[in-house]
């Protein structure tokens, strides 16, 4: 926020670079606002000994938002990992994807044959461009700024779109692992159990051979 605004006698007017008014802008790029007073009981203090009551201009700006270029690669092909911070504004939606084979020539899904190696890229739909831009892995913005860095993957055949939701044979195999990894833990903890139950067991015979001892001796 800006150090010292007050709503309740001030008011911010925003300009595009042009001077035309705009309404609270959230797109990326540079504007000019003017703080005007609502009221004719302020002024500035000019700190030289004056004052003023004229609208004070600011330039600010608001830069695009940053979109690393990570993958989602539970489906049949990648496709790009939405960080949650933007999740509100930014979907799977907003992207297009460009596949290529080996050799550097574009396909189509339908054209993809299981076990191949493939590369995709994704690149911002016009209406989001404006507002994000693609970064590496150390945080620097790409040459293309729309366009993320290419990623290797080898295709798959399955009942998942690429959304994140495994299908086909690596869904049946993740549901296997889930059901073995859950059978362990029971079988564990079984054996843990019987275990507790036989140590209880002993301690109560011994227990009970003690009294019987004890009784032994005072009878005689």
């Amino acid at each position: 926020g800006l150090t010292g605004f007050n709503a309740e006698y001030m008011e911010i007017v925003y300009e595009d670079a042009e001077g035309t008014a705009k309404t609270g802008e959230t797109n990326a790029g540079e504007y000019k606002i003017k703080i005007r007073f609502t009221s004719g009981l302020y002024c500035w203090d000019n700190g030289d000994g004056t004052t003023s009551t004229d609208d004070l201009e600011l330039i600010v700006k608001i830069s695009k938002a940053q979109l690393p270029s990570q993958w989602n690669s539970g489906g049949k092909v990648p496709t790009i990992s939405v960080p949650e911070s933007l999740a509100d504004c930014l979907s799977n939606d907003a992207f297009n994807y460009t596949y290529t084979d080996e050799d550097g020539n574009t396909v189509s899904k339908s054209d993809m044959v299981a076990g191949k190696t493939y590369s995709v890229k994704a690149t911002l739909k016009p209406e989001y461009a404006a507002n994000f831009e693609f970064i590496d892995v150390n945080g620097v913005v790409l040459p293309d700024a729309t366009a993320s860095t290419s990623h290797e993957f080898d295709y798959s055949t399955g009942d998942n779109d690429g959304n994140g939701n495994n299908g086909g044979n690596n869904g049946v195999g993740a549901a296997e692992e889930s059901i073995w990894t859950k059978m362990f833990v029971i079988t564990q903890m079984a054996s843990v159990g019987v275990m507790v139950g036989i140590f209880i067991l002993v301690a109560v015979l011994i227990a009970k051979t003690n009294k019987k001892s004890e009784k032994k001796d005072k009878s005689e």
